[in-house]
Formats: C-alpha cells, sequence, structure tokens
C-alpha cells in the first residue's frame, strides 16, 4: 500500500513537470491540509500539475489520480484488516494450543510429582520395614541359638539326675537285697538274742570264733559291697553313702530286735525306692516336656525366619521397583518441565508478535484514516475549485 502511494505521487510529478506550475498550494483550503507530511506532499506534488492554460483539464487529470489514490486506500484497508484478522486469528489458535498443551503439562507435572512423593514415602517406609525383617531375622537366630544351648544344659542336667536317680534306685535294691539276706539269719555275725540258730548257722558262728581273721574280712569285703555304688563322687552317691551310714547304726542300734523292725526298715527303705523311682519318672517327663516344648518353638522360630526372609525379599524388591518407577517419573517431570518452559517461551513470543501485529495495524489504520481523510477532501477541493472551476 505504501509502495502504490509513492508510485502514484511519483507519477503525479512526473506529469507535473511537463506543465507550467499553479500555486495549487496557496489556497486557504488547502493550507489546513499541510498538517500531516503526507498531505504536505501530496498537496505540494498536486500543485506542480497544473498548467496555466489548461488547468481544468489538469484537474482532471489529478481528480482521476486522487480518485485512484483513495479507492486504493480504501482497499488496502480492506486488505490489511483481512490479512490482520488471519493473522490475529493464527496467533490466537497457535496461542490457544500452546496454552491447551501447557495446561495439559502442569497437570501432569503435577501428577507426577505428587506420584514422586508417594513413592519417595514408599521408599522410605521400605527401608523401615527392610530394616525390621533384619533385625527380627537376626534376633530370631540369636533366640535359636540361645534355645539351642539351653536345651543341650537342660538335657545334661537332667539325663545326669535321671543317671543319678537310676543310680539312687539300684543302691536301694542292692540294700534291700542285702536285707532279704539278713532276714531269719545272723550270718555269723552279732548273734541276735531273739533267733533260733540252725545247725549251719551254729557251725557257721563257732567256724568264725575260730577264725577271726578271715571273718573279719569276709565281713568287711560284705559291708563294703553293701555300701558300694557306681560315681562315688556324684550327688546321689553322696545320698547313698549317708543312708547306708544310717542303715548300718540302725542295725548296730537293733541287735536285740524282733523281725518286725527289719520288715519295717524293708518296708522304709522300698517306700523311699519308689520314690526315687517316680523321681526317675517324672524327670524322664519333665524332660521329654522340655525337648517337645523347643522342638516347638524352635520349628516355630525357624517358620517365623522363613516367613520374614520372603518378607525381606519381597520389602526389597519392592523398594528396587518404586526407586526404577519413581526415577522414571523423575525423568518425565524434568522433560514435561523443560517442555512447558520452551511451550512458555513461545507462547511469550507469540503473544507479543501478536501484540506488534495489532501495535502496526492499528497504526497503519490511523495513518491510512488520515491519508484518506486528505485524499477525500482534496477531491472535494479540485472538484469544486478545479474542475467546476468555481474559483
Amino acid at each position: 500500500m505504501k509502495q502504490l502511494n509513492v508510485c502514484l505521487i511519483l507519477c503525479i510529478t512526473i506529469f507535473a513537470t511537463a506543465t507550467n506550475a499553479f500555486q495549487f498550494s496557496s489556497l486557504l483550503e488547502v493550507q489546513e491540509l499541510k498538517k500531516s507530511l503526507f498531505g504536505s506532499n501530496l498537496i505540494e506534488t498536486i500543485a506542480l500539475t497544473f498548467d496555466s492554460d489548461d488547468r481544468v483539464a489538469s484537474a482532471k487529470e489529478v481528480l482521476s489520480m486522487l480518485e485512484d489514490l483513495r479507492n486504493q486506500l480504501v482497499s488496502d484497508q480492506e486488505n490489511d484488516s483481512a490479512l490482520y484478522e488471519s493473522k490475529k486469528h493464527d496467533f490466537e489458535e497457535h496461542i490457544a494450543k500452546l496454552d491447551a498443551e501447557i495446561q495439559e503439562l502442569t497437570e501432569r507435572i503435577d501428577y507426577l510429582a505428587s506420584e514422586i512423593e508417594r513413592l519417595t514415602g514408599l521408599i522410605a517406609q521400605a527401608d523401615l520395614n527392610i530394616a525390621s525383617f533384619q533385625e527380627r531375622i537376626k534376633n530370631l537366630k540369636e533366640l535359636l541359638s540361645e534355645m539351642h544351648e539351653a536345651n543341650e544344659r537342660d538335657n545334661k542336667y537332667y539325663n545326669q539326675k535321671i543317671e543319678e536317680l537310676q543310680h539312687l534306685y539300684n543302691a536301694f535294691s542292692s540294700i534291700l537285697e542285702k536285707l532279704e539276706a539278713l532276714t531269719g539269719s545272723v550270718s555269723g555275725v552279732n548273734v541276735y538274742s531273739h533267733i533260733n540258730l540252725t545247725d549251719a548257722e551254729k557251725r557257721d558262728v563257732e567256724w568264725s570264733k575260730e577264725n577271726p581273721g578271715v571273718a573279719s574280712k569276709l565281713e568287711a569285703a560284705a559291708v563294703k559291697s553293701f555300701l558300694q555304688v557306681e560315681s562315688e563322687s556324684s550327688e546321689m552317691a553322696s545320698m547313698v553313702a549317708q543312708l547306708s551310714k544310717q542303715y548300718t547304726n540302725f542295725l548296730e542300734n537293733t541287735l536285740n530286735a524282733d523281725q518286725g523292725a527289719l520288715a519295717k526298715l524293708k518296708s522304709l527303705l522300698s517306700t523311699m525306692q519308689e520314690d526315687v523311682l517316680a523321681q526317675k519318672t517324672q524327670t524322664e517327663k519333665h524332660l521329654d516336656s522340655i525337648n517337645l516344648q523347643y522342638g516347638e518353638l524352635k520349628e516355630g522360630a525357624e517358620k517365623e525366619i522363613i516367613y520374614n526372609e520372603d518378607a525381606l525379599k519381597s520389602q526389597m524388591e519392592n523398594r528396587e521397583h518404586y526407586l526404577a518407577e519413581r526415577g522414571a517419573y523423575m525423568e518425565e517431570k524434568f522433560n514435561k518441565e523443560q517442555r512447558r518452559d520452551l511451550l512458555r517461551k513461545e507462547r511469550e513470543i507469540n503473544d507479543d508478535l501478536r501484540g506488534k501485529l495489532k501495535n502496526t495495524f492499528e497504526k497503519e489504520k490511523a495513518d491510512r484514516a488520515v491519508e484518506l481523510d486528505v485524499t477525500k477532501k482534496l477531491i472535494s477541493i479540485v472538484e469544486r475549485r478545479l474542475v467546476d472551476k468555481s474559483f
């Protein structure tokens, strides 16, 4: 449009050089139109076109050119308006697409941020769970070791006790056996007043008197055999020795006792032996109970270790999954943020270009309106004052 106006003015100027000048610009009506640069240049150019001999023909030629200029200005404005609206629409459509994509990216980024936060919490919880399972497994293994050691100690203690009770039981059996041998016989030692000796016993007594040395050795051997136990250093051996001593004292103090006293002693010792057997049986049952309970606890602890090891493995796998998923989300979030930043810059540039387009359009529209107004007024002046010769 600007190029066309310049060309048109140049044409007028060239045409004007071939004619004699007419002081068109000196008209009072025209003076008001010279305030703008466009009006001043156009008026000065028109003034040079008039021939003093044929100003009417020159005026018609100028009028035709001015009308062409007016039409061209109107056409240019219509074209510029259409072009502006088209470009404005393109900018607005593109900016709307950018806004939509930016909004979509923002929503996705917010979602990724919430997921990253959620996964970070899951990773922290997995760390706590892993530490808890590891600690539990360690404690259970230590418990198994302690239970095993305690069970070994219990078995050692109770098996020894059972063995000692068996020794004590055997000692009672030996004592009772010796007492049984005394029933109805003096065995050639310390003749009891209430016992009627047989002929054989009388011979034994006489022989013992005649061979005191041999008899004492035999008596000592019998007593030792009577008192002997397998483990003389054990607690039960001490009990048997003490019991045998009491038994010997009892015999020494009851030389004149009747057979009823001996029977009572045997009954007492039998009862004590039965108590020992009951203790042994109870101890064996208690040991069986201890071993059964140990087996159940051991099995339970081993199962719990397996459960915790499976849970630990699962937690570690989950943690790796959470880490991988969070890493992928963090990478996606970073890329989305980079993309959003680029789109925001692009939107800013397009918004700026849209603003510049609008400013340029408004300025050119305003300038063209001034030019069109000047052109219309000049057309009116030329028609009235020159073509119609009203001046």
